[in-house]
């Protein structure tokens, strides 16, 4: 008897683990729509011992793991892949250090050199100013008396001509701009006003070049009174 009982307990447990198997085929072929016929779907369920509303549970739930079974698929080939990731990213951050070291080293010593050559050029600038300061009347008056003199009428001379220029523009422009509803008199004069105007700025350029040669000069004057002798 215990020989049989074994035997009976043996193949009933090979016949769940074949109804089980059986069980997920079906639901699967329903699933995949291989079974679509109505008939042969009831005549599965009265075969596997199953109701149609376990049916549909069994086919979402099919399609619910299918979706997760590919997102692990696709988590598992992302962290294949993100060891490799990870290395791509240390060795580009450690190809910036190197750049942004190699470039610090490089700066460095550009902006103390920067730092240095302003810090001269203001010394200069302070020494040059109390030089001119404390250079004594009689030799600031001889070597820039003269010059400044010169300066101050090209400079009396340069203004009357640029302001006569800038009326002249304006009084040409203003007759142009109104075309054939200007005055008469002015059209008539138009031309000959244009002429002047041409001999205006030829004047007012030739005393602008010479404001500039003497203040050249003027400048130049300057340099003598940066000698420490200039007392």
């Amino acid at each position: 008897m215990k020989s049989i009982l074994e035997k009976l307990t043996a193949r009933r447990s090979q016949r769940e683990v074949q109804n089980v198997a059986s069980w997920a085929q079906f639901v699967a072929d329903v699933t995949d729509e291989k079974t679509v016929d109505a008939d042969e779907i009831l005549t599965g369920l009265e075969r596997l011992r199953k109701t149609p509303e376990q049916l549909v549970e069994a086919c979402e739930l099919l399609t619910r793991r299918r979706a997760w079974a590919e997102e692990v698929a696709a988590g598992e080939r992302a962290e294949a892949g993100y060891s490799g990731l990870q290395q791509q990213l240390a060795e580009s951050e450690k190809a910036l250090e190197a750049l942004i070291e190699a470039h610090q080293k490089k700066q460095l010593p550009l902006e103390q050199k920067i730092h240095a050559t302003r810090s001269a050029m203001a010394t200069g600038a302070d020494a040059r100013s109390r030089l001119i300061q404390t250079a004594g009347k009689a030799t600031r008056a001889a070597v820039l008396g003269p010059i400044e003199s010169e300066l101050e009428a090209a400079r009396k001379d340069l203004e009357p001509l640029s302001k006569a220029v800038q009326d002249r523009r304006r009084w040409i422009e203003v007759v142009e701009n109104r075309g054939e509803q200007a005055a008469t008199s002015d059209i008539e004069n138009l031309p000959a006003m244009q002429a002047g105007f041409k001999k205006m700025l030829a004047d007012e350029s030739e005393a602008k070049r010479r404001l500039d040669e003497i203040q050249a000069r003027h400048n130049a004057a300057f340099s003598e009174l940066l000698k420490p002798e200039a007392i």
